[in-house]
């Protein structure tokens, strides 16, 4: 059993778009005291796909078919291999944004400027592949 406040269900709505509140309020049932909205787990999951903000697109129909066919079949699709260059700007980019750090670009985004020591390791850390 899944359950969550409605004051924050209203909040969410906004984020996931149209329908996702009469969705949500069709598939859980609403608790005693009013407070708290309750699903079954097929329903907060069906929920969950139908209406997730971070949903992918694939690149073609052909992998996107592939994908769904072996998501029917129970299969893990293989993960794109990045560079460990790539793998430690994911992370440290934004706080380097945060502090200001001189290697990035003053345009407001992570950024690296070209010729900067840390694009230069970013790119030697890119041969290894995680």
């Amino acid at each position: 059993m899944k359950r969550a406040r409605l004051s924050t269900l209203h909040a969410v709505a906004k984020q996931r778009g149209g329908g996702y509140l009469e969705a949500c309020l069709k598939a859980g049932k609403i608790s005693r005291d009013g407070q708290w909205i309750i699903f079954d787990a097929a329903a907060h999951a069906q929920i969950r796909r139908q209406y997730n903000p971070h949903k992918t697109i694939s690149l073609s129909a052909r992998s996107g078919e592939r994908a769904r066919a072996q998501s029917a079949a129970g299969e893990v699709a293989p993960r794109r291999k990045i560079g460990l260059g790539d793998a430690i700007h994911k992370i440290a980019g934004p706080i380097a944004k945060a502090i200001r750090w001189p290697c990035l670009k003053s345009d407001g985004t992570t950024d690296l400027k070209p010729d900067s020591l840390c694009a230069r390791t970013r790119a030697r850390l890119n041969k290894v592949k995680v």
